[in-house]
């Protein structure tokens, strides 16, 4: 299913209770919401989640990220949402934000490994001492 950026824009200003079930953003709401959107998720990428998203440019647009990751940018949405329209956010939609912002984490962030064998051996750090004795 590929879902559009209003699609998600929608979903996440309905977890905000910014508008109801039945109501669809304004013209305003969802130019807003298309910038929040894409500011969340460059935030996301420069912080090492590497999900694959490229700028949105228009709500129309398909969403540039796999379907298992979309609950996680709909209700991190929704809690930018709610500081940017000054409501009050469900606890289960913080809980749940935070959840599978941990899980984007744990699968999209950069595993780096370096090696350390290059490095002098200290001599006689207690540190190492310690280390090479415990």
């Amino acid at each position: 299913m590929s879902l559009t950026a209003l699609t998600m824009i929608t979903d996440a200003l309905r977890l905000a209770n910014v508008i109801d079930e039945t109501e669809n953003p304004s013209a305003e709401q969802g130019s807003t919401g298309l910038r929040t959107l894409n500011q969340l998720m460059a935030q996301w990428v420069g912080d090492g989640l590497q999900i694959g998203w490229y700028t949105v440019p228009t709500q129309a647009t398909t969403l540039p990220i796999d379907q298992q990751d979309e609950r996680a940018v709909k209700y991190n949405l929704a809690l930018e949402f709610s500081g940017e329209y000054g409501t009050e956010p469900m606890p289960n939609v913080k809980k749940i934000a935070n959840d599978t912002h941990a899980d984007l984490g744990k699968r999209y962030a950069l595993d780096v490994q370096c090696s350390l064998e290059h490095l002098p051996a200290a001599q006689g750090a207690k540190g190492v001492r310690a280390i090479e004795q415990g």
